[in-house]
């Protein structure tokens, strides 16, 4: 893991030295995955999904579906503590 964060806070080092407006670059690639701002049709269920609710419940749903993926990680850890290979295979 460390090993992990280590080449991703480097990566991101260099690409903030070569990218004169970082932020708005952060912004626009990940807050594209996890803003759900793009809710044209596509193959995933998610635009259906907003399309469908009211406005008034957007931030509340956005926050949901952009945590739904780390909700997981501790059930499915205790579960499949004794088979790594198919825990790690869960989370991709």
């Amino acid at each position: 893991i460390l090993f992990f964060f280590l080449w991703f806070g480097l990566l991101q080092f260099f690409s903030a030295t070569l990218v004169e407006d970082y932020v708005t670059v952060c912004s626009k690639t990940y807050g594209y995955v996890h803003g759900f701002f793009d809710l044209s049709p596509n193959m995933g269920l998610n635009w259906y999904f907003f399309m469908q609710m009211f406005d008034r419940f957007r931030r509340y749903f956005v926050a949901l579906f952009t945590m739904l993926q780390f909700i997981f990680i501790a059930p499915l850890t205790i579960r499949l503590h004794e088979y790594p290979i198919i825990l790690v295979s869960a989370f991709f």
